[in-house]
């Protein structure tokens, strides 16, 4: 299957008279939540029940929460890496530097070779959206 894409204008921040460019972006379908992706996990067992799988999976968000709030990366093979990523404002000298100039943080993902193989193997299809 190809992954739908559509195009959309860009202006260069660092130069704002210069006319936009056009960048594809993914067009994404439907987002599945940890109920709805249980669902779908227990049809293909033969043994785990929707409830079981439902409750396997808010019990990994939570040991993720866990692990991240230790610092720690969580590894899933065949998949990637999650971890946090800190957002800060830079100085000249490490001795300038204090808490405050931290912004915030994000959930950080680096898939691994398995899944960077599969996503350099995607096909792309021009997003043409339904009358």
């Amino acid at each position: 299957m190809a992954i739908p894409y559509k195009l959309i204008p860009r202006r260069n921040p660092r130069d704002m008279a210069a006319a936009p460019k056009y960048y594809a972006i993914a067009v994404h379908g439907k987002t599945y939540n940890l109920s709805e992706l249980a669902k779908e996990l227990a049809a293909r067992s033969t043994t785990a029940s929707e409830g079981d799988v439902f409750s396997v999976l808010i019990g990994l968000r939570d040991l993720m929460r866990e692990h991240f709030d230790r610092s720690e990366r969580v590894l899933f093979d065949g998949i990637g890496t999650y971890d946090i990523s800190l957002l800060s404002e830079g100085v000249e000298q490490p001795e300038n530097f204090h808490q405050g100039l931290i912004k915030g943080a994000k959930l950080a993902f680096r898939s691994d070779t398995e899944m960077a193989a599969f996503i350099k193997n995607l096909k792309y299809a021009k997003y043409t959206p339904r009358a």
